[in-house]
């Protein structure tokens, strides 16, 4: 079997390094959903990676994020949902170790989980998570992540994760959520870098994640349904803007070395 998935690699590679000028697309890190793109996402794109939970759209985020890291690549990872630590430990249970990366200065680690939850957490968790910033009462994390994005190099290419949009949306309007999101954008174009925002599938209302799907540049969607004693999971590629993408149903696994994407086709 895992020869098979090695002729059918190399099959995939030989198609897209032949097709596909190397300065246009960055390799999402995936290997098999780069396989399938014919080399990767455009540089200077935003991503929307859409999913309910379960889906592992978290899982896919975090390898996007080392798989960067492993190509040299400058990154920054934008998290709401839990405290720093907790995603480093989550990311250690695939392999992916971010110690030595952020001590040479090649990854930033953005705490947007305190500043949500200044006012609810008890002062001895608070001591151990925040720094005086994040201790402010009304610290704004939307405010946070427009700042950070606003002071990023526009000449460095970046690799950065925002984990989730959905977290921003509960806590403000969409227009302002929006606006950030736009930003962003025009911080990728600017620097050829890339951007992968995390929406959870289900949770807000469909003008609301259409408005977002239209201020991305691409647009993934993962799904996972029980069918009998299983769960099957399958990737939709909605949109990637100025190239041609697979229009089918991708079928995904979780496995201990992260997301596996299938290369569908099926050597004899």
């Amino acid at each position: 079997m895992e020869k098979t998935k090695d002729v059918v690699k190399e099959k995939y590679k030989k198609t897209y390094e032949a097709s596909q000028p190397s300065d246009k697309l960055i390799e999402t890190g995936i290997e098999g959903f780069d396989l399938q793109l014919k080399g990767g996402i455009p540089k200077g794109s935003t991503t929307l990676l859409i999913g309910k939970p379960g889906s592992g759209i978290e899982i896919f985020a975090q390898q996007f994020i080392y798989g960067g890291l492993k190509n040299n690549e400058k990154s920054w990872y934008f998290i709401t949902r839990d405290p720093p630590d907790t995603l480093k430990n989550e990311m250690k249970n695939f392999g992916w170790n971010l110690e030595e990366y952020e001590k040479k200065g090649k990854i930033d680690i953005i705490d947007g989980y305190v500043g949500r939850f200044v006012g609810a957490l008890p002062p001895e968790t608070l001591n151990k998570l925040a720094n005086k910033e994040d201790l402010k009462q009304g610290t704004n994390v939307l405010n946070k992540l427009q700042n950070y994005v606003t002071n990023l190099r526009s000449d460095v290419q970046l690799r950065g994760v925002i984990d989730s949009l959905s977290d921003f949306l509960e806590d403000n309007p969409a227009d302002r959520v929006s606006n950030v999101v736009k930003l962003i954008s025009s911080v990728n174009r600017a620097s050829n870098g890339v951007t992968l925002i995390l929406m959870t599938k289900g949770m807000h209302e469909e003008k609301i994640e259409n408005k977002m799907k239209h201020h991305a540049d691409c647009v993934i969607e993962l799904n996972s349904e029980k069918r009998g004693n299983e769960i099957e999971r399958e990737l939709i590629i909605e949109k990637i803007r100025g190239m041609a993408y697979p229009s089918k149903v991708i079928p995904y696994s979780i496995i201990e070395k992260g997301i596996e994407v299938e290369t569908t086709e099926r050597v004899a």
